[in-house]
């Protein structure tokens, strides 16, 4: 991190570390599993870096931004570090997210459902008072 401090990043983001936090290098999005549910700090390639082996599953997405757009929605907010003004998700291409640090904020859980880690959401509001009856009147042994 070249030029540049965790500690300024997380100031600049308004981020405590201690609610949780992911920090992702943009090079590394296809080989490490995140949970869009949390602030994700993208940061900058450094010389030389190169892509790790991809997860399975995201070996179709070969680029960070491919596999941003399948886990967020097009419009999600993204901001550079550590001033710059909010932009989406869509209007930046592959060169905008390695050549620089980048805030993009957490999902709502209801918005999380192109992640796993969304299926604890979507059973909460199956269950919840106002949710699916047939939800509500399951059990382990049913």
């Amino acid at each position: 991190m070249a030029g540049r401090s965790l500690d300024t990043l997380l100031a600049a983001a308004g981020l405590d570390p201690a609610d949780g936090l992911q920090v992702v290098a943009a090079h590394r999005l296809t080989s490490v599993a995140f949970d869009p549910s949390l602030p994700l700090l993208l940061l900058a390639a450094e010389t030389g870096d190169g892509p790790d082996e991809p997860l399975p599953g995201r070996h179709a997405r070969r680029s960070a931004r491919e596999v941003l757009l399948a886990l967020y929605p097009p419009a999600h907010a993204i901001r550079s570090l550590p001033h710059g003004e909010p932009r989406t998700l869509e209007s930046l291409g592959d060169a905008d997210l390695a050549g620089g640090d980048w805030l993009l904020p957490a999902l709502p859980p209801l918005d999380n459902l192109a992640s796993p880690h969304g299926m604890a959401a979507i059973s909460a509001r199956l269950r919840a008072p106002d949710g699916c009856p047939w939800d509500r009147r399951q059990t382990h042994a049913s």
